[in-house]
């Protein structure tokens, strides 16, 4: 799990994770390793969450989610 910090905060990560984002120049950020402990497993995990991050300009333009009324249970 990756979330943004409070401006300040650092990169609070473990050795695998805090290398990764060393080289991303991210300066605020939180990471927690849910499940695994194996160091390949979780840069595995690290790569694969820096890829599905969306660019700030794509996130702050987009237009909100219409919701789905459920269908009521018989």
């Amino acid at each position: 799990m990756i979330k943004p910090a409070a401006s300040g905060t650092g990169i609070i990560a473990g050795g695998v994770v805090r290398r990764f984002i060393g080289v991303t120049g991210v300066r605020n950020l939180l990471t927690k390793s849910l499940g695994s402990t194996n160091k390949v497993n979780i840069a595995y995990a690290t790569i694969e969450a820096l890829k599905s991050l969306v660019p700030r300009d794509q996130w702050l333009s987009a237009q909100p989610v219409k919701k789905v009324a459920k269908k009521e249970a018989k």
